[in-house]
């Protein structure tokens, strides 16, 4: 059955879903100390709720428009690297770690940001010299917002 087939969902049952998939994020991150295995979880409850699927937007980013609320976070976000930083020449891996407002690095200014465009043009790390998106895939660059 297509999505164009399904009947729509209520608002109330979107938030409904939004609250499960909350409540599972939140067991399996407490338990990732006890197996790695947690992972696997934690990474299919993101992608149902901030990547595209059949057409369809992540449940996220769904909810925020119809909603007509912000998705704007509190964040203390380092920014886009530098390419041409003698610095970043020969770069082969870094981690850019994002912190809730008020728990990063004090030298980075918090200030707000908007979730969406956080996950989907943010840099998540550098690998091989290229700064890597949150959203990039594997299997051939940017996914144009599609996640892996």
């Amino acid at each position: 059955m297509s999505s164009k087939d399904r009947n729509p969902k209520s608002i109330e049952q979107k938030l409904l879903d939004l609250d499960a998939h909350m409540y599972l994020l939140r067991e399996h991150l407490h338990r990732l100390r006890d197996s790695a295995s947690h992972l696997k979880v934690i990474a299919a409850e993101l992608r149902t709720l901030v990547c595209r699927s059949s057409g369809t937007e992540g449940l996220l980013w769904r909810l925020i428009e119809e909603l007509k609320v912000t998705d704007d976070v509190a964040l203390h976000l380092p920014g886009k690297l530098m390419q041409d930083h003698p610095l970043v020449r020969g770069l082969e891996f870094m981690i850019v770690p994002i912190f809730r407002a008020g728990k990063g690095d004090p030298r980075v200014v918090p200030g707000n940001y908007s979730l969406r465009k956080v996950i989907k043009e943010g840099e998540a790390l550098v690998a091989l010299s290229k700064p890597l998106t949150h959203e990039y895939n594997q299997g051939g660059g940017a996914t144009n917002g599609h996640c892996p």
